[in-house]
């Protein structure tokens, strides 16, 4: 019986991934980024750990938009966070998915103000 890895190139409960630095949680998804025989920028390392950063803190409710999702009904039940979950199937890879019971939020990362393809991309 041979082992299947996981879709997900992190995923960890909520207080792992609150106690977790960034550079231990981008090195994991650099490691399966060359698992997957693909080439990493510094530039991509920088985003994953603005993210990382930008989650860690909204997780923790300072940022406005990902707060009022986390405080609606139910979203205090965030148990688990998955990062760069590999949607083979689609041809995607979703940048975080945030799990609790009931409940799953799709966040994807942009740098600028989102553009349509950015919206459909969410959307697909």
């Amino acid at each position: 019986m041979h082992s299947q890895k996981s879709p997900a190139w992190f995923a960890d409960t909520r207080e792992a991934f609150l106690t977790l630095t960034d550079d231990t949680i981008t090195g994991q998804l650099t490691m399966r980024a060359a698992e997957e025989s693909l080439e990493v920028e510094a530039a991509q390392c920088e985003e994953w750990k603005k993210s990382i950063n930008l989650l860690q803190s909204a997780l923790g409710d300072r940022i406005p938009i990902l707060r009022e999702a986390l405080n609606s009904e139910g979203g205090q039940k965030i148990s688990h966070i998955i990062l760069e979950y590999d949607f083979r199937r689609r041809g995607l890879r979703i940048d975080c998915i945030l799990i609790g019971e009931g409940l799953l939020f799709v966040v994807e990362f942009k740098r600028n103000k989102p553009k349509a393809a950015d919206r459909d991309q969410v959307m697909n």
